[in-house]
Formats: C-alpha cells, structure tokens, sequence
C-alpha cells in the first residue's frame, strides 16, 4: 500500500504559472522534491529526466487526512433571534447508515442504520426515537423549536404512509434562536447523509413569508445557493454534492431542469463527495519563462518509496505552437481518475478478465483508502452513479510507473516522437476548452493520444475550427471523442459526466437526470447528440475486448496515390501483426468508418484489421435488437479501420480506430511498420503544402 501520496493544484499550466504540490506522508518523513520530465511512463520502459536547476529541496510531509461528505452549511448574516422557529424540508434517504439529517447546534436529527429517527438535544443526553424513515422514499420533516416552552417537536409524514409522526424533547435553557445550521451532516461535516433534500423552508411568525426559502433550483453550476426569503444568509454547499436532481414532485412530467425547473429544487447528498482535499501545500513551482512544452511529474522521494505527481506544461502565452502538438487527453484521465471498477463490479472479473484481477498496489491503497474517492466509472456508497469527481486529490492511476492504461499509455506516443526526434508541444483538453482553436495557432498537425475517450463541447468546436481551417488531425486511438463532459466554470478542478442511453458504460445516469448542472447540456454519447465521430475523424467506436489483438490488412485504398506518402518503406500486406514486441496493432477498443454516422464519401479505409476474435463485442449502441453474432470471430463489423480523408481547406485526417496502435508504434523505438507508417503522416502532415480535395470524379490530389 502506498504511504507517501500527492495532488498538483492544476494539470494544465504555462511559462509564468505557478503549480502548487500537496503531500501527505504516514507516517511523518522527510522527503526530496525534483521535477521530471516524462518521456515514458509505462513500468517496463520507464524514461523520467530530471530537469536542471528543478530542485525543490527537502522538507517533512506529515499525513493530512481527508473529509468526504457533501452538505449544506447556512449562516444568518445579521442573526436570526426568533423564540419561536420552525424548520421544514422534503428528504429521501438512499442508504441504510447513521446519518445526521440536520443540525442547528443545539438540535440535531438524526437517522440510524435501520432507518429509525432519533431527535437529540446538544445540551445534555435527552434523545428520542420514533418511527422508521425508509429509503428510497421522500418524507416531509417538520421541526418546531420553541425557547418559551423549551421544546423541539418533529413531524414527520410519509405519502401514502399512513398517519404523521410526532416526536418532542427538551431545549436547552436559554436557547436564543437559531445562528447557524447544516443540513446533511453535523457542522463540522461529519456523519453525513446519504439521500435527496427538497424545499428547505425556515420562519419565525409567518409560515406565508419565510425568513429561509432556499432555492435549489438556481445557479446549479456553482456551491452559493439563492434564498428567496427576507433574511439575510450565507448558504453554501460542501463538497459539489449531486445538483439538476427531480424533487418529490416529480412523476415524469418533465426530464430536464430547463422543462420544468420546479420539478428540479432538490439536491442529492453522498458520504463520500469530495471537491477537494483541501491540504497545506508542501511545495510551489513557478514554470519558468521559455520553459519547453511537455509532459512533467514532481518527484516525491521518501526513504522507502517514491511518488510521483504530474502535470503538463502548454506553450507560452506569447509563443505559437510547434507545428507539431501532442494532445493530452486531461478529460479522459480525470474520468478513469482512481477507478475501482476491479474492486467493486463482478462483471469486470467475470466478462473483462475471466480471472481474479490482480490487487496491485494502487487497488490495495483504494481498498484501504475509500476517502481518496473514486472515477466516473463507479457509483457512490448508495448505489446512485458518480456524476461529479474533483481532481484535487491523490490520483493513483495518473502517474508514471503505474498502471499502463490512459496516462503512461500515451507516454508511448511522447516516447515515439522523442525516439524519432520529432520537435512537438503538449495542449491539453483544459487549454483546447478555455482557449478554442486560438490555442493551436501556429500548430499544422495536431495528434491525439490513444484514448481521447471525453470532450467538452467547447473542445470539440475547437477541433472542428482547426479542421475548418486547413490544421491537420492524427487521431492515434480508439473508443476516442466518445462522451460529453463539462467542467465546472468556477472550480475548473471539478469534471462532470451524466451517461445517458447507450454507450458500453459500467454506470448510467438516473432518469431524468441526464442534464448536467455545469452546463444545462444533455449528457451522453456524442453520437446520440448529432455529432458522431465518424463525421469528425472518418471512425467511431464499434467494439471492444481484451484478448490477444490482430494486424491490420490493407485495402485496395491503400495504393491510391493520395495516401501513397504513408506507405513509403512500408512493406507487406499486413501491418502491426501480434509479435514479440507488442499483442498487435489492432486492439482493446476499436473504431470503424460508417458513412451512414458521417464518414466522408471520398475517405479512403487503407486497412482493416483481421480477425480479432471471439473476446471482442460490439458495443451496445451497435446491437439494436438482441441477438448472438455480436464476437469478432463471426460478425465482420468488429473491427478497427485505418483511415485517411482530406479536408476542403487544404488540411486532412489520418485514424488508426485502435487503442493499441501505440504500443505496437513505439515497439523497437518505432522501428516497425506501424511506427514507420506513422512517422510518415506525421512528417507529411507537418508539411506545410496544402492536401487537394478530390473531386467527385475520383481520386486526386498532390498526397
């Protein structure tokens, strides 16, 4: 299990900014502070250089513990000295666990295992119990605190649940109204509630005009909640609890917050929310000016083990980009960011491995440490799926030496281009979003990673522009330009995904709650948005497996003049065979060209793998109606297509629709067919001389 742990206050940085490094040691340790550059990530060839004059010294790490657990904390800006004060909201628990529902200070309600209420006094041990409150189900609470009778009383009613519920007990002598309050777990944030909170309501005299109306409909994109009373408050939400949820009204009249916003005044608490770790940081460096574009990592170094925390370096502000850019797909690691899907999903070991997984030692500290949270592909501890992550925390998944999935996966492409001394800047998904196309200014080619799986939609009519303006697209990937994401504009370190219908997924979102609170825009495949990414890139995820992968054949296409530049000192038929080097070109998740999703008509499929098996599927948005033929050793639609189109600016997009293209490309320092055929449209690419559109009457152009 992992002991020396870190964070990195952002991923995305330029000459001039300052990244702040968060530690955390158990027990207590001096450690040493350098930063690498890193070439190649992957465990079996790993290649970190440490970077002159990047020394950031020694300094003792002691453990700074995390706090998970969204709520709602509420503050009476002027006070609020009402002898008399009643307290009313809607709740759904969604988990059988002690949980405190509300607490005023001197009153907290809590809900226990079983489900049975208890009311308890802060002022001494008077603590009352009544009937159980069941999941899954929305009760109206009611609570009545009263200094001149020195008494709290409770109501609580269910629908169709027979008759309300009262409870009472005493107050403390000398109550003076509420200052303060949480909802969703005690003030300090612990034990928090797992469950829906709707309709907060608080008054002193007149139920008609609340002091307190809080409007969980409003600003969805940001923790301030709107009070729609006459006091003057504070509300605040803790830790980017669930937002965009149906309230208890809601019955299927509407299914987004735009249809009926009335429906929608509810927010959904889980125990283990996290937006952010929120440690003393350990160490600060400023990227100097000048400082070349790649990828980096600090390097954290204890007595017994080593950590490391990453991050990516754009190029200045005041510089164009290198002709050549590596796009770093930011989005998709935050969404794989600690995933626990070989812990907690028994399809996984069953379907994906068809053996035990392997508890190394980033699952065996997920295992140990729930608090460090968990990815997109999971769900929170109630079962609801996991909408929401931060980045701010320990991410033990992204960093060199660790698992070669995503991140160290296309360190090979970084390791490619180094090996094959191909000059190039890093742009990161954040820098694509916040900036547009502006940020390849200057870029001629832009090539993505192996897996560029989740796009904003901001990003995606960036690469549309690029395109649109003659720049050139490598896409070195499969499953890639697959899901929606958005990003929190006021805390940039939160991402968000809502799965809707179809798409291979582990988790999907609840109905009617398919809109993200970020951006009020519909989640799911971009595929089911109107935009599939065959129209962008020519393919489009078709399956995917995890057996042994394949080669690739080539077409008749592949002697046309136009791709001719590709295939020079290429030899063969078949290209990226299963060898010692690598399990094949063709593999893991592919893509196919479908000009009925939008592959242009003059795109050229140049190969197409050979069989990949029966450990392959189609994805489930391939298979409308059930049936049988869905392996690669029986239906030839599994299958990942290497292909290549112009554009009518003068620019063109080269795709290879296969995860494992990287690998087999940076096998023997890119010395291979795939890597010698790659090498070739990068430098083609890189040319400045425009590609010619052809004509409708056949192949054409200058290649």
């Amino acid at each position: 299990m992992k002991r020396l742990l870190g964070y990195a206050s952002q991923w995305s940085v330029r000459p001039g900014d300052t990244v702040d490094f968060f530690l955390s040691s158990e027990p207590e340790e001096t450690v040493s502070l350098d930063i690498v550059r890193v070439i190649n990530g992957a465990p079996a060839a790993l290649d970190l250089r440490p970077i002159p004059g990047a020394t950031l010294g020694s300094r003792p790490v002691a453990n700074q513990p995390i706090r998970t657990g969204s709520y709602l904390t509420l503050t009476m800006q002027d006070g609020f000295a009402q002898r008399c004060v009643t307290v009313a909201f809607s709740v759904k628990p969604t988990r059988d666990a002690l949980a405190c529902i509300l607490d005023t200070g001197t009153l907290r309600l809590w809900r226990d295992a079983g489900g049975s209420l208890a009311l308890e006094s802060a002022g001494g041990p008077n603590r009352v119990a009544c009937q159980r409150m069941g999941r899954g189900k929305w009760h109206s609470v009611r609570i009545v605190l009263d200094a001149i009778e020195q008494s709290a009383v409770v109501t609580v009613e269910t629908a169709s649940a027979g008759p309300a519920s009262t409870i009472s007990i005493p107050v403390p002598l000398g109550w003076q109204g509420i200052q303060s309050l949480s909802l969703g777990a005690k003030t300090d944030g612990s034990s928090a509630l797992d469950g829906v909170v709707s309709g907060f309501r608080l008054w002193g005299a007149d139920e008609s005009s609340p002091d307190i109306a809080l409007d969980f409909r409003d600003r969805l994109d940001c923790d301030q909640l709107t009070n729609r009373g006459t006091a003057k408050v504070d509300a605040r939400l803790v830790n980017a609890p669930t937002r965009g949820v149906p309230g208890p009204n809601w019955a299927g009249q509407a299914f987004s917050p735009a249809e009926d916003q009335a429906l929608y005044d509810a927010v959904h608490f889980h125990s283990d929310d996290l937006e952010d770790a929120r440690w003393e940081a350990s160490a600060s460096w400023v990227i100097p000016p000048g400082f070349e574009s790649g990828s980096y990592a600090l390097r954290a170094r204890g007595s017994t083990e080593t950590t490391y925390v990453p991050f990516f370096v754009n190029p200045a502000r005041a510089a164009p980009c290198r002709p050549v850019a590596l796009l770093a797909s930011t989005f998709t690691y935050h969404a794989y960011a600690n995933h626990r899907i070989a812990l907690e999903s028994p399809e996984y070991e069953i379907s994906e491995l068809s053996a035990l997984p392997v508890l190394d030692e980033e699952l065996q500290t997920l295992q140990h440490m729930p608090e460090l949270g968990a990815s997109h592909y999971d769900r929170h501890v109630d079962g609801h799926p996991i909408y929401v992550t931060t980045r701010r925390r320990p991410i033990l998944n992204m960093a060199p030496d660790t698992s070669n999935w995503s991140y160290n996966a296309d360190t090979s492409i970084t390791a490619f281009l180094h090996a094959r001394e191909i000059d190039h800047d890093i742009v990161t998904d954040d820098l694509l979003h916040d900036e547009g196309v502006s940020a390849l200014d200057g870029c001629r080619v832009l090539i993505t990673g192996t897996h560029p799986e989740y796009l904003s939609t901001r990003e995606w009519g960036a690469l549309v522009a690029f395109l649109d303006r003659g720049g050139r697209l490598i896409y070195l990937g499969g499953n890639g330009f697959y899901w929606r994401v958005a990003i929190a504009q006021d805390r940039p370190w939160l991402m968000e995904l809502r799965r809707a219908e179809s798409g291979a997924r582990y988790n999907e979102a609840e109905p009617a709650e398919y809109h993200m609170q970020f951006s009020g825009e519909r989640g799911g495949l971009w595929r089911r948005l109107g935009r599939p990414p065959q129209g962008l890139v020519g393919v489009g995820m078709v399956a995917d497996g995890w057996d042994r992968g394949a080669g690739y054949r080539l077409t008749d296409a592949a002697r046309d003049p136009r791709v001719a530049f590709a295939f020079e000192g290429v030899h063969g038929d078949v290209l990226g065979a299963p060898c010692d080097a690598h399990p094949g070109a063709a593999g893991q998740e592919v893509d196919a060209a479908d000009p009925e999703l939008g592959t242009p008509d003059h795109a050229l499929v140049v190969a197409s793998s050979t069989m990949l098996g029966a450990g392959y599927y189609l994805a489930p948005e391939e298979v409308v109606f059930l049936h049988s033929a869905t392996t690669g050793d029986v239906n030839a639609r599994v299958r990942a297509d290497l292909t290549f189109f112009e554009t009518p600016a003068g620019g063109a997009v080269f795709s290879t629709g296969s995860i494992a293209w990287g690998a087999a490309m940076a096998a023997e320092q890119g010395r291979t067919d795939v890597g010698r055929l790659t090498e070739n449209a990068i430098r083609r690419f890189a040319d400045p001389r425009p590609f010619a559109f052809p004509q409708a009457s056949g192949p054409g152009g200058d290649g």
